[in-house]
């Protein structure tokens, strides 16, 4: 049975050297594993009620069936908290039936496979379970099963039963997990028969900037930035500030004109123009970087004393960048190095390339001299900020970059982490 132990490479060239990441192991499942499995499995199963819960609330029925229900039950009795009871009793039993979909799929595999994980997993043919272990600890798991299908027997396996600790993520381990599961295939020839072929998972490598990567570069960037759109427009539904405030509007429009539509109008006027205000702020920051440092990346980046642009590179192709620049704010050159442009293909994600461009950056700085690493980053940015978080760095400020930002609840983060001296 196949085990492992993963790292990270880190880049070889003048501005980096091979470092380490933590450390890891896949190995077969032992008995004494056993509770720390079903507590694993458990609790990311149960993680996805509230990702569930998120997704129904932002989704474009749930913004026309509750309004719609609330402002119906508003006219019918002319009561404000009569009219908020329905939409608090749908979304109590909307959050119960979602969470029992979660609990439920729980309990059935406590019952079945996984109560009798040796049984199950260890006891047949072509099956397994491994666990991912990281100092002393079970982070994670994963097993591989002869599928239901018969007709797929002998010929295909199934992947089953994934998850990693919280904690323990964005560290390449679900990546090396899910190879240990095709590698285990591979050798029984699962993956080369006529409903399958062999599987090679995409390894990845930073290294320095080079000329050839130029559109790569600009493109991953851009992209990035274009995502935050999306996600601004998804907090500000969320907010309870928004609601309150265009139930406000909602009423005073109301009572002013007598009509539901007219009362209307004008929410779904500020809606358009606060998804228009979003989007022009990410355009207009890609453009303004576009045209700057993005424009000559190899003289803003490796011409410059103490500055460096690196890439990650996967089956050939560029799929993200970090940089470390000079602060803008005098008094921290010479002390302090920023990171910025940080940025991975989403298809690319959940690999640990993000945590190893951010970790090349900090020991670049550390080889330099620096004593510390800053960064910014938003408020709608939850994965960079998870990402940051675990890596060391500490929240230093907060700032709204603009009227319109504060409007629509865009704040800038200021992170900063000290290192040690090289020793």
């Amino acid at each position: 049975m196949h085990t492992g132990a993963g790292r990270a490479a880190w880049p070889t060239g003048p501005k980096g050297r091979e470092a380490v990441m933590a450390q890891y192991r896949i190995r077969p499942y032992k008995d004494g594993d056993y509770k720390a499995v079903r507590d694993i499995f458990a609790e990311g199963i149960m993680e996805q009620s509230s990702a569930a819960f998120m997704h129904l609330l932002t989704s474009p029925w749930t913004a026309l069936l509750l309004p719609s229900l609330f402002f119906l039950v508003l006219v019918a009795s002319g009561s404000i908290l009569l009219a908020l009871l329905p939409v608090a009793i749908v979304l109590a039993v909307a959050w119960v039936y979602v969470r029992s979909f979660s609990t439920d799929y729980v309990q059935l595999a406590l019952r079945t496979d996984l109560r009798d994980i040796r049984g199950t997993y260890l006891g047949a043919a072509d099956s397994c379970l491994w666990v991912a272990e990281a100092d002393g600890a079970v982070v994670g798991l994963v097993a591989a099963v002869q599928p239901q299908d018969p007709a797929e027997r002998g010929t295909a396996l199934e992947l089953k039963r994934m998850s990693v600790r919280q904690a323990s993520r964005g560290q390449g381990i679900a990546r090396a997990l899910s190879r240990t599961v095709l590698q285990f295939a591979q050798e029984r020839g699962k993956l080369t028969g006529p409903r399958g072929r062999e599987i090679v998972m995409a390894q990845y490598r930073i290294r320095p900037y080079e000329d050839g990567d130029y559109e790569a570069v600009r493109t991953i960037f851009a992209d990035g930035i274009h995502e935050v759109a999306p996600a601004m427009w998804s907090e500000l539904l969320k907010s309870l500030k928004t609601h309150l405030f265009l139930l406000g509007l909602f009423l005073v429009g109301l009572a002013a004109s007598g009509s539901i539509l007219l009362a209307l109008l004008p929410i779904a006027v500020i809606l358009v123009v606060a998804w228009r205000s979003m989007k022009s702020i990410g355009t207009d920051y890609v453009q303004l970087a576009l045209r700057t440092d993005l424009r000559d990346i190899r003289s803003t980046y490796l011409g410059a004393t103490n500055t460096c642009l690196w890439v990650a590179e996967a089956s050939g192709a560029v799929v993200g960048l970090v940089a470390a620049v000079q602060p803008q704010d005098p008094t921290e050159r010479g002390t302090v190095l920023e990171l910025k442009r940080l940025s991975v293909r989403q298809a690319y994600r959940g690999r640990g390339i993000a945590r190893a461009l951010s970790r090349t950056v900090l020991q670049f700085a550390q080889e330099h001299g620096y004593r510390a690493v800053m960064l910014e980053t938003s408020v709608v940015q939850r994965a960079a900020q998870q990402l940051y978080e675990r890596l060391g760095f500490r929240l230093v400020a907060t700032e709204c970059p603009s009227l319109l930002a504060r409007l629509l609840q865009f704040y800038i983060l200021h992170y900063r982490l000290d290192i040690p001296a090289a020793p």
